[in-house]
């Protein structure tokens, strides 16, 4: 049968509103919406309905109206720009701060592209690089895209059987009229049905798995950075022990030959050296397979080009900042496990209702617990790198006046080897000191956003 002009009109205006359609949630804009940034999708969806000229939104929602008529009245509206005056358009606040975010990601992506890995960019690298993240996002990725090809569908078949109604209208086929009403009806809930699916599936709360996933990547990068430093301060302090270490045996092997000390003495410096080489090269080889580790969780290769840039110092402002009851609170509401036993059904009855308020009063205990100990961890490392950072002042005092007396000839060869080796204990413990201070604030940070176990 011939289709009628207005059928023909409908046809071109309900394309212009698939097209609109498809560019207002194709997977450029909000399926990959994450890859700006956790929490981000949403503002990136809204900034791609701003630059399609909000318009496409009314077009989904005329397709889900009663007939194709509206369907083809508000694809011209889209397409003249109408649905953006009337308030389906995304406003410029909106388009502004997408915009903002896409110039911090723009600018992240620059800085992580020059080869040297600063802890403060970790996350930024996880998020990037990760392959973990990227198998997450693939996922939620392929399942926004199994929506919109269902919505898409339902919409085209709506269309079809609005455009059928119509033509049986025209020629007083009742029968045929009504199976098509049917039809349209049936599409026109399934299209709604994977539309609310869609939205909500790019909505804040559902990524929350995808940030998840990130967050634990991002604390044992980190975790991995710190063990890399501590490696890294270890060799270099086995080194000046190895060399100190050499020095010793040769000052042994010249006292020997003039007869002031037996052959013992040499070699138990021999001894001391071997042991400071085996632990030296136990360090390189540690060295390396954190080096690996790190590199394969931020997706960089291993060959040696990106260069951990040394960590930042522990700043002891963040202690005053931290406040247990209220940050205690915090992680409540973000621990993941709590939340999703928050979310469980009990049922109905009592019995079952009671055991799942107790389930979450207990996991709300464990993590109280848990936040006010890892509270008084970080006072306990805090004192601990104040402590090591006077014995190391100290021993910095000492060895500067153990190297005036050797520069005078006040002290002989054996102390100023004491005073060098004393100097390069107290470094390491202080350095120790301080990655274990900054590794404890960071945990309990983590804690608040609700990265931490209640085991």
């Amino acid at each position: 049968m011939r289709r009628s002009g207005y059928a023909r009109r409908l046809t071109t205006a309900f394309l212009a509103a698939a097209l609109l359609l498809g560019a207002s949630l194709s997977s450029e804009g909000a399926m990959t919406a994450f890859a700006a940034g956790p929490g981000d999708a949403i503002a990136a969806q809204n900034a791609a309905g701003a630059a399609d000229g909000g318009g496409a939104e009314a077009g989904v929602e005329a397709a889900g109206g009663e007939s194709a008529e509206e369907a083809g009245e508000a694809a011209e509206a889209a397409t003249d720009g109408e649905a953006a005056d009337s308030g389906a358009g995304t406003s410029a606040e909106e388009a502004a701060d997408a915009a903002a975010d896409a110039a911090a990601a723009e600018k992240a992506a620059q800085a992580l592209s020059d080869n040297v890995l600063r802890y403060d960019e970790l996350q930024d690298a996880v998020h990037n690089g990760n392959p973990s993240v990227a198998a997450a996002l693939k996922n939620y990725n392929d399942r926004l895209d199994t929506y919109l090809d269902a919505m898409n569908a339902a919409v085209f078949e709506q269309w079809n059987a609005g455009t059928e109604r119509h033509n049986a209208r025209d020629n007083d086929d009742r029968a045929s009229a009504d199976s098509w009403d049917r039809e349209y009806e049936i599409y026109k809930s399934s299209a709604a049905m994977y539309r609310k699916m869609y939205e909500n599936m790019s909505d804040y709360a559902s990524q929350r798995s995808l940030r998840q996933v990130e967050r634990q990547m991002t604390v044992a990068a980190q975790s991995l950075m710190i063990s890399y430093e501590s490696l890294r301060h270890q060799r270099d302090t086995l080194q000046k022990e190895a060399d100190l270490r050499r020095r010793q045996r040769e000052l042994a092997e010249t006292k020997r030959a003039a007869g002031l000390v037996p052959d013992t003495a040499v070699l138990e410096a021999e001894a001391s050296l071997l042991s400071a080489e085996s632990r030296l090269s136990t360090a390189e080889d540690n060295l390396r397979s954190v080096y690996r580790n790190l590199c394969y969780m931020v997706g960089r290769p291993d060959d040696g080009s990106l260069v951990i840039e040394e960590l930042p110092v522990p700043d002891p402002g963040r202690v005053s900042e931290m406040n247990l009851e209220a940050d205690t609170w915090k992680a409540i509401g973000n621990n993941t496990t709590l939340i999703n036993q928050r979310r469980q059904n009990g049922g109905s009855s009592t019995k079952k209702t009671a055991v799942r308020l107790r389930t979450n009063a207990e996991g709300e205990q464990k993590l109280t617990a848990k936040m006010a100990s890892l509270y008084e961890a970080v006072f306990q490392k805090q004192q601990e790198y104040s402590s090591a950072k006077t014995a190391w002042e100290k021993a910095q005092e000492t060895k500067r006046i153990a190297d005036l007396k050797a520069s005078a000839g006040l002290t002989g060869a054996e102390d100023q080897l004491t005073a060098e080796m004393d100097f390069a204990s107290a470094e390491a413990s202080f350095k120790a000191a301080e990655l274990a201070f900054l590794q404890a604030l960071d945990t309990y940070d983590w804690a608040v956003t609700g990265i931490v176990s209640l085991d």
